[in-house]
């Protein structure tokens, strides 16, 4: 159980790999030979629960969407698509819903399935976020937090 202390023990260890079950296995090789380069952030905890891993190593959006989030940064220079889903995701976390004519544009934009997959992207996003703060996963040297 998390502290709240953050202190510089974590919690959740390192697992080793002759301690992993064949999916905890499975999952750590493809991230570890992924664009990632390695098994660090939130991962090691999410190995805890190896389909939640996979599917989170498999996620991806443009970093700099994901840059203008984390810094709040004007949306100006992006796309019309590309400020939709800015404006789209910055109201759906502040308000926890969003208007009818910004859902309306989403479903438009993208369609149905894409929308519904860009919620749930959020939502991975979100727990993503839920699990570093409460297992008080430390963030590797020169990775820019939100």
């Amino acid at each position: 159980m998390a502290t709240g202390a953050n202190t510089q023990v974590p919690v959740f260890r390192r697992l080793a790999e002759n301690e992993m079950s064949e999916a905890q296995l499975k999952v750590y090789r493809d991230l570890a030979s992924g664009p990632r380069g390695g098994v660090r952030g939130p991962f090691n905890a999410l190995l805890r629960s190896p389909v939640l891993a996979d599917r989170a190593q498999k996620l991806g959006v443009d970093p700099k969407i994901i840059e203008a989030l984390r810094a709040k940064a004007p949306i100006d220079d992006f796309t019309g698509r590309e400020r939709l889903l800015i404006e789209f995701t910055r109201t759906l976390v502040h308000d926890h819903t969003v208007p009818e004519p910004l859902f309306a544009r989403m479903a438009s934009e993208f369609g149905r399935a894409k929308f519904i997959e860009a919620v749930g992207l959020l939502g991975h996003y979100m727990t993503i976020g839920t699990v570093i703060r409460l297992f008080e996963v430390k963030v590797p040297e020169g990775i820019k937090t939100f």
